[in-house]
């Protein structure tokens, strides 16, 4: 449990870290069903102003926000491969760096 957060921005490296963690997680069928919304910045306030009421006030001075989303549709249409690898979505169509 985070009580307080430190007003320093959350290094890219470390931000990379955890979105490449985060989409290796199993998820029915290999469907790859999600997304990650990245905010940071100037966008939080925004974010806030709409999410604010659903959260306690300490964790509005989070640095970072990643807000994940999820589709029960999956982006293939052609027969997958065997190997999961090649099966596996880039990186870059699961994480959207935020303009709110």
């Amino acid at each position: 449990m985070v009580r307080k957060f430190a007003p320093t921005p959350v290094p890219q490296p470390s931000i990379e870290r955890i979105l490449r963690n985060s989409v290796r997680g199993p998820s029915a069928g290999f469907c790859q069903g999600q997304a990650f919304l990245v905010l940071t910045g100037a966008e939080l306030p925004k974010f806030w102003a709409v999410a604010g009421e659903a959260t306690y006030g300490s964790v509005q001075t989070a640095p970072l926000v990643i807000v994940p989303m999820s589709s029960n549709g999956s982006t293939s249409s052609s027969m997958p491969s065997r190997t999961l690898a090649a099966r596996r979505r880039p990186l870059a169509e699961m994480v959207h760096y935020g303009q709110w």
